[in-house]
């Protein structure tokens, strides 16, 4: 039993061969890193936290995770499980994905908005602008795909994403090598994988499914509508 006690419910569990993580806290109140050993089924605080940290992902002796709240540009950070030692790697981050040789993350949102799109290494170091304005995105075999919306410039003079005006682009990881797989896309973006997008009409009456490869697009209903 992972929930038992009186903090919330772990918003994420990391699981592999040998052990468990998961975070143990209450909402803007110190919170613990645990390990369960699944041999033993005893667990162990790792390391404990002056705020709530939510974690993204565990690779090999590294856990990523995030701490911050609303209008307080959450910042990404990870824990070496050798040290326990914490480095900073970026602020104002919202939906992560963690490609081969690149943390690809878009800038954190409260409402279904376009974000400016980022990479940064391993080393933590020089993060670098993909896209200004981006709807959903997803990395792929070493490759990102990201619906990138139109800018349009606001009466106070400041450039927004077009949420229902948007083209599917493909890069590599680096950054490199981008090139459109659609054209503009008049509607509100989804979901993307590798193969397929799915997108809703402007007044989100219609759902549509596209092919990336042969672009052939078919209306739908959503299972879960």
């Amino acid at each position: 039993t992972i929930y038992k006690g009186n903090f919330d419910y772990p918003y994420e569990l990391f699981v592999n061969d040998k052990y468990v993580y998961y975070v143990r806290g209450k909402f803007e109140n110190p919170s613990s890193l645990i390990k369960i050993d699944l041999a033993t089924k005893k667990s162990k605080i790792i390391k404990n936290y002056k705020f709530l940290i939510s974690l993204l992902e565990v690779r090999g002796d590294h856990i990523y995770y995030t701490y911050g709240y609303e209008n307080y540009f959450p910042k990404l950070s990870v824990l070496n499980l050798k040290t326990l030692k914490d480095t900073f790697i970026a602020e104002d981050v919202g939906d992560t994905q963690f490609g081969k040789d690149k943390i690809v993350y878009r800038n954190y949102r409260t409402d279904v908005s376009a974000k400016p799109l980022y990479i940064i290494g391993y080393d933590y170091k020089n993060p670098k602008l993909i896209s200004k304005a981006v709807m959903d995105f997803t990395v792929v075999d070493g490759k990102i795909y990201f619906a990138e919306s139109k800018l349009i410039k606001s009466s106070d003079g400041q450039y927004y994403g077009d949420i229902n005006n948007s083209t599917v682009y493909v890069c590599n990881e680096d950054g490199s090598g981008k090139k459109a797989l659609t054209g503009n896309i008049n509607g509100h973006i989804t979901k993307i994988t590798a193969n397929e997008i799915e997108f809703m009409s402007e007044n989100q009456s219609k759902y549509y499914k596209m092919n990336l490869n042969t672009k052939k697009t078919v209306e739908f209903k959503p299972s879960n509508r």
